[in-house]
């Protein structure tokens, strides 16, 4: 009985002792995987942070798009524009029909000139012949009066047409420097694009290596 007493006694301390040795082991293991909980956590954190930055970039970099073209579309319909109000409104612009309406009041200028001359001629004629110029036939002072209308509105219509070729020369500035402001802000754009494109693919880059470098401890 002594001799199973004491083989009971040693397998119950053998028990106890080897308790406690694997309840440090058991303990170091669940710490562990507590760790590795906690980090996979953090990387899961980490990605979906970088997922919502990666989208917020993606529609920043729609946006700019947009504006992009919208700009692109803009200053191409400015340029068909004043392309068309170049070849088309040629014809019709005030500038032109101003000139046309120069050369219009010069030959009704030229043309009572020479009636002028004639009647000066004429009347000369007469008074060298000693004959009365038949009143009512012409009347000198009629046309004097029509030619210096004609001379007037010949200088009022070459005023206009000054302004006109003043406000011409400003809309062509303003052309150029709408032109090269457009084409600064399409760089400045290209630049941004570009830049955003990097950035993207560099986050989809860092998002994507996160995932696969560490690996998820069930």
């Amino acid at each position: 009985e002594c001799l199973i007493t004491d083989c009971i006694a040693k397998d119950i301390c053998s028990i106890m002792l080897a308790s406690d040795r694997d309840r440090p082991l058991s303990e170091e293991l669940s710490l562990n995987c507590v760790r590795e909980n906690s980090k996979v956590i953090e990387f899961e954190a980490e990605i979906l942070k970088q997922q919502q930055m990666l989208a917020k970039s993606n529609k920043r970099c729609s946006f700019i798009q947009k504006n992009h073209i919208d700009l692109q579309i803009k200053f191409r319909n400015y340029k068909e524009c004043l392309k068309n109000q170049t070849i088309i409104d040629n014809s019709h612009s005030p500038a032109v029909n101003a000139v046309f309406k120069i050369n219009q009041l010069k030959e009704q200028l030229q043309r009572k000139e020479d009636t002028i001359r004639k009647l000066q001629t004429q009347i000369n004629s007469m008074s060298r012949l000693n004959v009365e110029p038949i009143v009512g036939s012409f009347d000198k002072q009629a046309l004097d009066t029509e030619l210096t209308q004609l001379k007037d509105a010949i200088t009022s219509v070459r005023i206009q047409n000054d302004g006109f070729k003043v406000e011409n020369v400003n809309l062509k500035r303003r052309y150029q420097e709408l032109s090269t402001s457009n084409l600064h802000s399409r760089d400045t754009l290209t630049r941004k694009i570009t830049a955003f494109t990097t950035e993207n693919a560099k986050l989809k880059s860092e998002s994507l290596s996160k995932m696969h470098s560490e690996p998820i401890v069930p």
